[in-house]
């Protein structure tokens, strides 16, 4: 009886067997079924938020836009070209948005970004035609100055001026006592200019922001400087400014001692490149006009002007790159974003003007003058007057390939900067006719570039930077190309390498925004010739 029983439960069992091994295929199928259609979703939604979110977004952005509802419409905007990095219809409404917003620090540093995009053309005229009425209206109402020449190359460094800026005076000679005393009248001359905006406090030791130093051995880069009346040199380490080091020399080029407001109007020029003037005015009757080796009565027998003291109270209230110690939320609130009044390089173009000028009143027939003139004219953007003269002067180098290469070359590269890309081609081709130099090749992989032949471009700019690692130019369109193939691992490659090759680089707000670090920065002295 057993015996059967078990006999029926084995029957039993081997029945139900191919019952349970079907209901789990069953299972593995419906699982893979679910899974299979979840994946699909999946892929579906992202393919939506992908394609058809950012439109959504920007169209919202337009409707908040026609409604006034300005900061909703840039919000929308920013999310649009998050989700289509290389659309540019979003950066151009970002654009537009910004415009109708008060020039705040941060509205004016977001146009200004949009200006400097090199492959956005619609949208960066329109930041920069927006940018250059806010200069304009901001111009109107500052009065008088020179805040086109206040930069220490390209960077604008400054001292945070919530507490008395301190300094010292020392020498490693003997000199006469009153030339300590007029020291301290220039920084007292300085203090009353700017309605106390910038007070001082002289310390006894050389722990101070500002280290005058009297001396007969002034040195710059390991090297015996015999014509220079005085150098200001920046100290920064990470970034941040320690010290400004002013060395003057104890006598003038014959060997006399300073009168007094000789002394008094050479320490206020060099105390202005401490306090954050980094270069020069163009007029003379400025303290901070380069006096070059110029020393008579109206160089040195001049107080600070309305030019001087308005320029330096503008410059303590824009926000600098450098600086010894942050500026609070509060200090910084209404301040604006300085590459809107500055210039870059922050180099004293409008002086060079001026001097060409000259010497075309004394010799007018000099091409080589006429071309400097019209450089300079492209370096200050006045691009249609650079040009004027360029086509003037071109005619008269038919005979003169070597300036006839200068002038063709410069029309090029006027006409790129106004985004002429055909033009330019034109001008270029006829300057390579003649020589084929790193300038003309540098031009002919950018327009490349602009004009959408962008393998041509990459393969001329990887050759340009094997040759040139330390070249800025080169690095930085070389790192575009790869930005446009999302290849961020190859941008950033391109941009250390640069940094490497060329420290100095970190100086330039174009490869500083890759936020590379380095542990000391370098900025050429100030100095003035005796």
């Amino acid at each position: 009886m057993e015996e059967r029983e078990n006999e029926n439960y084995y029957q039993d069992e081997v029945k139900q067997r191919p019952r349970e091994e079907e209901k789990k295929k069953k299972n593995i199928t419906v699982t893979l079924i679910i899974f299979g259609v979840l994946l699909l979703l999946i892929l579906g939604i992202k393919y939506c938020i992908d394609h058809w979110m950012p439109e959504y977004q920007l169209n919202k952005g337009k409707k908040y836009l026609e409604q006034g509802e300005v900061q909703k419409a840039l919000d929308m905007f920013e999310l649009a070209r998050k989700g289509m990095p290389y659309n540019n219809e979003p950066i151009y409404y970002k654009a537009v948005a910004l415009s109708k917003l008060p020039m705040n620090y941060e509205n004016q540093k977001a146009l200004y970004e949009i200006a400097q995009l090199d492959d956005c053309d619609e949208a960066s005229d329109f930041a920069e035609q927006t940018l250059m009425n806010n200069r304009k209206t901001l111009e109107s109402q500052l009065g008088p100055n020179y805040l086109d020449n206040v930069l220490f190359e390209d960077r604008l460094i400054r001292w945070n001026n919530n507490e008395p800026i301190t300094y010292s005076i020392s020498s490693d000679i003997a000199v006469p006592q009153n030339y300590y005393e007029d020291v301290r009248t220039a920084f007292n001359n300085w203090q009353n200019a700017t309605g106390n905006q910038i007070t001082f406090q002289e310390v006894q030791n050389n722990n101070s922001k500002i280290n005058i130093l009297f001396t007969d051995n002034i040195t710059l880069e390991n090297s015996y400087q015999p014509d220079i009346a005085g150098a200001t040199v920046p100290v920064l380490k990470d970034n941040v400014l320690l010290k400004m080091d002013v060395k003057l020399r104890d006598t003038d080029k014959f060997g006399n001692s300073y009168g007094d407001d000789q002394l008094i109007s050479l320490a206020e020029h060099e105390i202005g490149h401490a306090l954050g003037l980094g270069a020069h005015s163009a007029r003379e009757e400025d303290v901070m006009f380069y006096t070059g080796d110029k020393i008579d009565e109206s160089t040195y027998n001049k107080p600070i002007s309305e030019r001087d003291a308005n320029t330096l109270k503008l410059v303590y209230n824009m926000i600098p790159d450098v600086i010894d110690k942050p500026l609070t939320k509060e200090q910084s609130k209404n301040m604006m974003f300085h590459n809107v009044l500055t210039t870059y390089p922050g180099e004293n173009f409008e002086l060079e003007i001026q001097r060409l000028i000259a010497q075309l009143r004394n010799d007018r027939s000099n091409i080589i003058i006429w071309v400097d003139l019209a450089i300079n004219y492209g370096y200050k953007r006045q691009y249609a007057r650079s040009n004027y003269i360029l086509k003037k002067v071109l005619p008269l180098t038919v005979n003169d390939l070597k300036n006839q290469f200068v002038v063709l070359y410069n029309l090029a590269a006027n006409f790129y900067k106004m985004r002429e890309y055909k033009t330019s081609e034109k001008y270029l081709n006829l300057a390579t006719n003649i020589d084929d130099d790193l300038d003309t090749q540098i031009l002919e992989a950018f327009l490349d570039f602009r004009l959408g032949r962008l393998n041509l471009a990459k393969e001329k700019l990887i050759l340009l930077n094997k040759t040139y690692p330390d070249h800025i130019e080169i690095a930085l369109k070389l790192a575009e190309v790869y930005y446009k193939e999302q290849n961020k691992a190859q941008e950033r490659a391109v941009i250390d390498r640069l940094v490497n090759n060329n420290p100095r680089a970190l100086n330039d707000r174009r490869v500083s925004k890759y936020k590379t670090v380095a542990k000391t920065t370098y900025v050429r002295p100030v100095v003035e010739t005796k």
